[in-house]
């Protein structure tokens, strides 16, 4: 995503925002995140007697599974993020170069967006997840299946408790 500062370093103003809509197709991003609507983007940008600063905003929804049910989601995710505008072209974490009067935030946005997706996606707070023994959604079905499930290695253990009852 390359914008274009021109107007702006070239006025007396000393903020600006560009709002923007990015195609979920263009920013090529790999099979851990399935974007379902393409990815809003607010930027502002502050001059200051040193620097150029500015806050990125992004808002995106991707499609998932939950990790306990399995149930197939969409999720939406904001994130934020602040970089300095520079003039060389060195860029790092957190500065962009600016050349020609345009910076490019197409690789800030795509880390911004696979950091900032969960590690563990639950279609709700509560989910109680999928019975491991008849396999059934407990969000929905109650089954009568026994959790209480003994590790072989312990199986010992329980014995002698029981003959002590």
């Amino acid at each position: 995503m390359i914008i274009n500062l021109k107007d702006f370093l070239n006025s007396k103003e000393l903020r600006a925002q560009y709002n923007l809509t990015i195609d979920k197709n263009l920013l090529d991003l790999d099979d851990t995140i399935r974007l379902t609507k393409d990815v809003e983007c607010g930027v502002f940008v502050y001059k200051t007697d040193d620097n150029i600063y500015s806050e990125v905003k992004l808002s995106y929804k991707y499609g998932d599974h939950c990790a306990r049910c399995n149930e197939e989601l969409e999720n939406l995710v904001s994130t934020d993020f602040n970089v300095t505008i520079n003039g060389s072209t060195e860029e790092d974490d957190f500065n962009v170069a600016l050349i020609d009067d345009k910076i490019d935030l197409t690789d800030l946005i795509k880390q911004s967006i696979y950091l900032s997706k969960p590690l563990k996606v639950l279609c709700k707070e509560d989910c109680k997840g999928i019975c491991i023994k008849c396999g059934s959604n407990k969000n929905y079905d109650e089954c009568d299946c026994n959790d209480e499930t003994i590790d072989p290695r312990l199986e010992s253990l329980v014995k002698l408790l029981d003959k002590e009852v």
